[in-house]
């Protein structure tokens, strides 16, 4: 066997976070900051402010604001995406191509896990162990001919390809979505529970939208209408609530607020009126 592959066979006994080039430095012992910066989870500096805050704990992720949740046993990939490694989706993904290790174990379904569960991903450095970010929320003023998703099938340019340009290079989550063609405020975050608890219609967090839409059959009646809300294909939409803010001949500004955001809501409703919205 060549001398290459025995050193490979060697560095996956080695706590697998080793590469071949590394193989002898990670058997030496470090400091913990320097073990989490070698790995490619933060830098030095950020991994003592870390250890301070008395945010790690040795093949744990939990954190004093979020130990019950982590003590739940879940999927395995809703734990990686609540951990900000990436998204539920991903997360299968990786799982099914045998890139997730459970307490040394490479997974190929998506298994329950608990805090008491050692998680290992794979890396182009290697196997590596994630730990859970504190929640962290930015607030993105969206421009239109942006789709909010990390890959269009279309290759449409998209929001979070944006954000990396910009320089947020972790796995970041969008609360609710803005369609192409809409512009505005969009909460981003990397706490994916945070994120569906705002989605979530049981906790009425409020959605205000500025609405102009186009249409001469525009009148009192129709408005009343759109603020009980209607029924399209079978499913339930709004009711809302409404305001005008500016009319000019054909075209009217509206202040909508709704508390569930299903896909392309307000345009679907307001072509079930001869409506066309033109700005949102």
């Amino acid at each position: 066997m060549p001398a290459k592959e025995k050193e490979l066979q060697k560095a996956t006994k080695v706590d697998d976070y080793v590469t071949v080039d590394n193989i002898d430095d990670f058997k030496q012992t470090e400091r913990l900051s320097k073990r989490l910066a070698r790995m490619g989870v933060c830098s030095r500096r950020q991994a003592e402010i870390m250890i301070e805050r008395k945010m790690i704990k040795v093949d744990d992720y939990m954190t004093v604001d979020n130990i019950d949740d982590f003590k739940q046993t879940e999927r395995l990939s809703k734990r990686l995406a609540r951990m900000g490694v990436c998204s539920r989706r991903q997360a299968e993904i990786m799982i099914e191509r045998k890139m997730i290790k459970v307490d040394g174990i490479v997974v190929d379904s998506n298994v329950a896990v608990n805090n008491l569960n050692l998680i290992q991903v794979g890396a182009k450095t290697g196997m590596y162990t994630p730990i859970k970010e504190n929640t962290r929320v930015w607030l993105y003023n969206k421009p239109q001919k942006l789709v909010t998703t990390h890959f269009d099938p279309q290759g449409r340019p998209t929001v979070f390809n944006h954000l990396k340009n910009l320089g947020l290079t972790q796995h970041l989550i969008s609360v609710g979505r803005l369609d192409f063609l809409s512009e505005g405020l969009l909460i981003i975050t990397n706490d994916g529970e945070m994120a569906r608890a705002l989605e979530m219609p049981h906790y009425s967090v409020e959605r205000q939208y500025r609405v102009r839409i186009f249409g001469r059959m525009f009148n009192d009646v129709t408005l009343q209408k759109i603020r009980n809300g209607v029924v399209i294909s079978g499913r339930k939409y709004g009711p809302y609530t409404v305001e005008i803010e500016n009319r000019q001949n054909t075209n009217t500004w509206l202040n909508m607020k709704l508390y569930e955001g299903k896909n392309n809501e307000i345009r679907r409703v307001m072509r079930k009126f001869s409506l066309r919205v033109n700005r949102l």
